[in-house]
């Protein structure tokens, strides 16, 4: 048979190559182990965490945490004692208003009953009450007047703010009503100083945010007999050497009694935190509870010859001396107070307010104007 060039026969055609289809390329997780099927399919689907990423991110925001909540905390403590020292600001104008007002004077400290009766002066609650120190019957109450906070409280715009807001207290604007509406003002550190509950007006009047120093600055008179001129404590006694021996001729005046006789306005102290604590105790300021009761009034390392307290190793912490008591009736000592920030802020007498380490008070010339020795007694007991 013949064929013609070109033509080929049915036999000679080549069959259709077979159609290849790629393998699939196994990953590492598909190669390792099966595909997971059902539910255990649908949790890898939605990109779940495992233990141990959701242990690594706690772990990440811990770590976080540290480093911020010391900054965040520091912050606060700057913040309020910014607040505290404009609070001494304003009750330093109210001091100057007050002495402007009464010829110069300086504001008194304290002023026991029978000394408001002997000048024949009338205090008044914030509401405007007059408390009359010749009724026997509003006795208990003439004891609110002794303390300075009543006689410089017309001369304040707010008082409960300025006094009073260092303490979570709230208190209305009428101390005299509610004499007996008791609060719970204590603070148990295990001395008992401040253990048991006060009325608003015994807050107000005994533990304001500041302390005067009363003994040098308007002066403390204590109890007087009838017939007889008060005079404040140490205005007539003599100043001593060294040992603490009396010096003669050495009289003051070491209490301030008019404004202008102040000689060193930048250094003295005027009002400053202040608070109590037992005798022969070291007080680590930066563990203090900032809201512990303030004291009405601060006292110098040496009141007299009697050691109250000293700097201890760090300028950051005080220690109070054995003798016990501010005053010969205290069973405390009172010592500045660092409430916020690790400082002590100051209202000197030329209307400054500076912080300070509590350290650096450990001076006697920041709290008696005629002081020259820094760390000795500068006069003898009265």
């Amino acid at each position: 048979m013949s064929h013609r060039p070109g033509h080929l026969g049915p036999s000679t055609v080549p069959p259709p190559a077979p159609l290849r289809v790629p393998a699939p390329v196994p990953t590492r997780a598909s190669a390792s182990a099966p595909r997971p099927t059902g539910c255990s399919a649908s949790r890898r689907d939605r990109g779940g965490f495992t233990v141990v990423e959701l242990l690594v991110v706690v772990a990440v925001i811990g770590i976080l945490l540290g480093l911020v909540l010391p900054s965040l905390s520091g912050a606060l403590g700057r913040g309020k004692a910014l607040r505290e020292q404009s609070n001494l600001r304003q009750v330093g104008a109210a001091w100057l208003a007050y002495s402007t007002e009464h010829r110069e004077r300086a504001l008194p400290g304290y002023v026991h009953r029978t000394v408001q009766v002997a000048w024949r002066t009338r205090y008044r609650y914030p509401n405007r009450r007059l408390i009359d120190p010749s009724d026997e019957q509003v006795e208990q109450g003439t004891e609110l007047a002794e303390p300075w906070p009543l006689r410089l409280a017309p001369y304040l715009d707010d008082v409960h703010r300025l006094l009073l807001e260092y303490l979570p207290l709230d208190l209305p604007d009428d101390l005299a009503i509610g004499r007996d509406d008791v609060i719970d003002a204590g603070f148990d550190d295990g001395s008992g100083i401040f253990a048991g509950d006060r009325t608003r007006a015994e807050t107000f009047a005994f533990h304001p945010a500041f302390g005067y120093n009363a003994y040098y600055v308007g002066g403390w008179y204590d109890a007087v007999l009838p017939g007889l001129r008060p005079e404040p404590r140490f205005s007539g006694v003599l100043g001593v050497d060294q040992g603490g021996s009396p010096v003669a001729g050495s009289l003051g005046p070491w209490v301030i009694e008019a404004v202008p006789t102040v000689r060193n306005a930048s250094r003295l102290v005027v009002f400053c935190p202040s608070s109590g604590f037992p005798a022969g105790q070291q007080v680590a300021q930066a563990s203090t509870n900032p809201q512990r009761p303030g004291v009405h009034y601060a006292v110098p390392p040496y009141v007299g010859t009697r050691h109250v307290w000293s700097r201890s190793s760090s300028s950051r912490s005080l220690e109070i001396a054995e003798t016990r008591g501010s005053t010969p009736d205290d069973g405390f000592s009172v010592v500045p107070l660092a409430r916020y920030a690790e400082q002590v802020s100051c209202l000197h007498a030329d209307g400054s307010v500076r912080p300070w380490l509590p350290g650096e008070l450990d001076d006697q010339r920041y709290w008696i104007d005629r002081a020259e020795a820094p760390r000795d007694p500068t006069h003898d007991d009265d």
